[in-house]
């Protein structure tokens, strides 16, 4: 025995439907673009492209998680969530020599990228790992006129 009201509760309304229909296409949308980005950062870690890190004010420098920003050959990525200690070997190991993009991708929900030394007399790694990651053409995007250019050495501002 059914009763009408019963029958009501097991069907979705419409705008139940819908909500449910949206958070699919987000998904979908998400996993795309994340997707993307990883296939482009596979192609940027094969190029071996030089990386230029920008330089951090004493006050963002000092907090447990921050961002790292690098600039590379067209492009400007962004790494959220990372912590003190790998963005401070990221910043000795920039003064110990040129500085390059080796390899990078997906940890479950964390984006990770690699970065190695070169010129220096032994070759250091550096790995960043971040929750997360921004990647824009250069001179495009939020944040470009912060990323330093291209060019020969890095080097880092004084913290103060």
């Amino acid at each position: 025995m059914s009763t009408e009201s019963g029958d009501r509760e097991q069907e979705p309304t419409p705008g139940i439907r819908a909500r449910w229909s949206w958070r699919r296409l987000e998904r979908r949308a998400i996993a795309e673009h994340d997707q993307w980005l990883a296939a482009q950062l596979g192609r940027l870690a094969e190029a071996r492209l030089p990386v230029f890190p920008a330089a951090e004010s004493a006050e963002a420098a000092a907090r447990i998680t921050g961002i790292v920003r690098l600039g590379m050959r067209g492009w400007h990525l962004l790494l959220a969530g990372v912590a003190v200690g790998p963005r401070a070997e990221l910043e000795r190991a920039g003064r110990q020599g040129r500085l390059r993009l080796a390899a990078a991708g997906r940890y479950g929900k964390f984006w990770w990228i690699e970065i190695i030394t070169e010129g220096a007399a032994c070759a250091e790694k550096v790995v960043l790992l971040g929750n997360q990651l921004r990647l824009t053409p250069a001179g495009r995007g939020h944040g470009s006129e912060a990323a330093p250019p291209p060019g020969g050495r890095l080097s880092f501002a004084a913290a103060g």
